[in-house]
């Protein structure tokens, strides 16, 4: 309908710089897990979800030194394994004994679109059709639009138009967006936030074990963070629970292993699980 406006007015003498901000959806590939079964093979739906984002993402697996130049080494599938359906679902995750199960006995896998990005206003959804004008009077040019909407588009029940100027416009669309995100935030559990930026903390500690010259106060400053949090909040950071106490034991040991190797330093808090 937006296009079929900007094409009916597009001519109008005086009329410029004509657009509008629809977004179609982009096509996207759905992985839903069932987690029954993953429960029934000892897998969690962050597992499960990390294996399929490393294999089409990738993820960093060491760093290429050439000269002064740093290179990081990303593992993933190669391009023709990640271009269908059919080759995503000869993936496979590992087990909590490393055996390997195929994703499609784990989860559904389908091709669909995404959703395109949404304007409201009033709580209703609208596409927004600007221009500028130049070389003509203002309420003149919007004199003709309003006479070509009128009688050349048939608008479809529940679908009306209106003219606004546009500083007005863009600070209703900007209040109304800051709505709709504090409203999507507020649909994601809290622990699924939390074991985000929890995951975010142990990449910091292991930035700075991994340093050619390893910042051990740094690390243990976030390990013992990523311990506040882990064990702090024990019980209450959902399905990636197990994957983070996983982290947590590996920074810890990734420290002890460090400071061995550069001299005495403070350990982070001990764990109880070592």
């Amino acid at each position: 309908l937006a296009a079929a406006v900007r094409k009916e007015i597009r001519d109008i003498a005086g009329l410029v710089d004509l657009k509008d901000n629809f977004v179609k959806g982009k096509p996207e590939i759905r992985v839903r897990v069932d987690k029954e079964k993953a429960a029934l093979m000892g897998l969690d739906t962050y597992t499960i979800a990390y294996t399929v984002k490393a294999a089409i993402n990738g993820v960093k697996a060491g760093v290429y030194r050439e000269g002064k130049d740093e290179y990081d080494i990303i593992a993933r599938l190669p391009q023709r394994d990640r271009r269908s359906i059919e080759n995503l679902k000869r993936i496979t995750v590992s087990g909590p004994r490393g055996d390997p199960i195929p994703l499609t006995s784990l989860a559904g896998i389908s091709l669909g679109s995404g959703i395109g990005a949404i304007m409201r206003l009033d709580q209703k959804r609208v596409v927004t059709i600007s221009g500028d004008v130049y070389g003509r009077l203002a309420n003149d040019v919007i004199k003709e639009i309003d006479v070509r909407l009128q009688k050349n588009i048939t608008w479809p029940r529940g679908y009306v138009y209106r003219f606004s100027g546009e500083q007005e416009e863009q600070a209703k669309a900007m209040a109304h967006e800051l709505a709709e995100a504090r409203s999507r935030l507020l649909e994601t559990e809290v622990g699924t936030v939390l074991a985000n930026h929890a995951l975010g903390i142990y990449e910091l500690a292991a930035i700075h074990l991994t340093a050619d010259e390893p910042n051990l106060p740094e690390a243990q400053l976030a390990i013992d963070g990523l311990a506040a949090m882990v064990e702090g909040l024990e019980g209450r950071l959902g399905d990636g629970e197990p994957t983070l106490r996983d982290a947590l034991h590996q920074a810890r040991m990734a420290f002890v292993q460090r400071s061995s190797q550069t001299g005495p330093a403070t350990e982070p808090a001990t764990d109880p699980a070592g």
